[in-house]
């Protein structure tokens, strides 16, 4: 059973094959006598050609990227970069039309050989993604069993500061039921105290009076004693 992640190597790497063009074994030049044509240099191109061993030596060059990639991250970004290869194939339209031929033929073989294999080795596939998905599920579970924690953690410190806000909320209420009655206590005060303005006001104007009299009674006393004393 060929493994997923194998399968796309194929694809990326096994590109445009073309064997340079080879001249044919020299021969002396013959001048054309009329009947029999001069000879010339022919060349020949090799078929294009994508065997079982050349996908698994595709494969072993795919591995061996990979472990360059893993130990150096960075050069995957390297391998981003658009090849000389890949830009002369879509300048070529000739080149491109036999690579897309070429992978089309992979892509034919590769399903011919999941295809011919047993129902028992899908089923092992899908076995080992569905394990693979639930040991992932398991592990982002016990990574969220102590982010659980101080969730609850959280929640019960906001509770905790609600009742707080609560009961401030509350003391201010009382405070402000406290401060109204302040200042009805204030505002009867001060008119209590123009009241008493008001009574001090009169008391020194009755004073004022008494004494205009008791002076006005003394005068009057002091005339009379004074007749008195005359007549005597």
């Amino acid at each position: 059973m060929y493994c997923k992640h194998y399968l796309l190597p194929c694809l990326e790497v096994c590109t445009l094959l073309k064997a340079p063009t080879v001249p044919s074994p020299p021969v002396p030049p013959r001048v054309s006598n009329g009947n029999t044509p001069g000879q010339v240099l022919t060349s020949t191109i090799a078929p294009v050609v994508c065997t079982i061993g050349l996908w698994k030596l595709l494969v072993m060059r795919r591995k061996k990227r990979e472990r360059k990639l893993n130990l150096n991250p960075l050069s995957r970004l390297e391998a981003l970069k658009p090849t000389h290869t890949a830009s002369r194939i879509e300048s070529d339209p000739h080149m491109n039309e036999q690579s897309e031929k070429m992978i089309t033929n992979v892509k034919t073989l590769l399903v011919n050989n999941f295809t011919s294999k047993t129902t028992a080795n899908v089923e092992d596939m899908v076995n080992f993604d569905i394990g693979a998905f639930t040991m992932k599920t398991g592990k982002g579970k016990g990574e969220m069993e102590p982010l659980e924690g101080e969730i609850e953690e959280a929640e019960e410190e906001i509770r905790r500061m609600k009742q707080v806000v609560a009961n401030i909320e509350n003391d201010v209420k009382c405070l402000k039921c406290y401060e109204e009655k302040c200042e009805a206590g204030l505002k009867s005060a001060q008119a209590d105290l123009v009241k008493l303005a008001t009574q001090l006001e009169a008391a020194k104007t009755l004073k004022k009076e008494i004494e205009q009299r008791k002076n006005a009674a003394l005068l009057e006393i002091e005339s009379i004693r004074k007749r008195l004393r005359d007549t005597l």
